[in-house]
């Protein structure tokens, strides 16, 4: 009798730290402390209870910095049904989460809160331009919507058509691509260009979405072959004697070159994809935008309105990807 007493004691024990295990399990946990920024448009409500009726106690704006408190989260809720692109309709999951904001403290659903990136940019990156690529990563590619005017990239027979776009930030810390750029429209462009100064919404020429060889493979199978991709982006690679070749990307215009990526500059890897060959600012000249590495990797927009003396292109946007795990 006493030996059942004990296993079943045993058992009740076991049952109950499995179930907190799986609890734990699915809560994103955070730091004691963190710094988050509101990225709900309209304003985030801070309330007084973890649920969708609980008091309201102070709208928090937009882009304004709160604090997380604590490493626990009160549960999942829906936040958000969104109807974009394709056919259903993306349920948006968030946990309620402990917040302090100014004089308040309350609760909020996590799917309005982004954590500020600490990744250092150079100088010019992300100033006058932005370069977004709708759908979901793990990544935040944060940036002050209200600053810019948006445009989106829209495929045609023979390049882009470029036009106002609307798009939302949104979380969704169930997932393991939780940072999502979302199209408010039926059809998702193939990129998406922020720009201080206003751009022509007109249909532009060029060459877009057209793959191209990972680092590894060309270095290991076209160490002394030229290759040409689109109509000006040109791989190649040096050789000094006793030394592993060196491969790097440039562009060729008529008798002008410029070198856009090799594995010891700022960029680190060789493009894996070109994304956009063609004018994009309205100047006449061609443009690019190219993914760059691949387990981190950034597709960076490079404008030729924004060149300097000896150059045909320079960095101005540079859009975070990669590998989430």
């Amino acid at each position: 009798m006493k030996m059942n007493m004990k296993k079943n004691l045993i058992l009740q024990y076991t049952v109950v730290f499995l179930l907190l295990l799986s609890a734990k399990a699915q809560s994103q946990e955070y730091p004691i402390k963190q710094q988050v920024v509101v990225i709900a448009e309209s304003g985030l409500n801070l309330r007084s209870e973890p649920n969708k009726n609980a008091k309201i106690l102070v709208k928090m704006p937009y882009f304004s910095n709160v604090q997380i408190i604590g490493k626990d989260t009160y549960g999942i809720d829906t936040a958000e049904v969104i109807q974009s692109t394709g056919v259903n309709p993306q349920i948006v999951k968030g946990q309620w989460v402990k917040i302090k904001y100014q004089g308040y403290k309350g609760y909020a659903l996590n799917s309005y809160l982004f954590t500020r990136s600490k990744r250092k940019l150079e100088a010019g990156i992300n100033e006058s331009y932005v370069l977004l690529m709708p759908g979901w990563g793990c990544n935040d590619n944060l940036v002050d919507k209200r600053k810019y005017n948006w445009y989106g990239a829209y495929g045609t027979d023979n390049g882009i058509k470029l036009k106002k776009v609307n798009f939302q930030y949104i979380n969704d810390p169930t997932s393991m691509t939780y940072h999502g750029i979302i199209i408010k429209d039926k059809i998702e462009p193939r990129f998406i260009v922020g720009s201080i100064k206003k751009l022509e919404e007109e249909i532009y020429s060029g060459n877009s979405n057209i793959p191209m060889i990972s680092y590894q493979l060309f270095q290991k199978e076209y160490t002394d072959t030229t290759i040409v991709f689109g109509k000006t982006i040109i791989f190649d690679s040096y050789q000094k004697d006793g030394e592993d070749p060196v491969n790097f990307t440039c562009i060729r215009q008529g008798n002008q070159e410029q070198i856009l990526s090799t594995p010891k500059n700022e960029f680190g890897y060789l493009p894996r994809h070109l994304i956009w060959e063609g004018d994009l600012d309205g100047d006449g000249l061609i443009d690019y935008i190219l993914q760059i590495g691949e387990k981190s990797a950034q597709t960076v927009l490079f404008l030729s309105s924004e060149r300097k003396k000896g150059e045909l292109v320079r960095a101005v946007a540079s859009f975070y990807s990669g590998y989430c795990c």
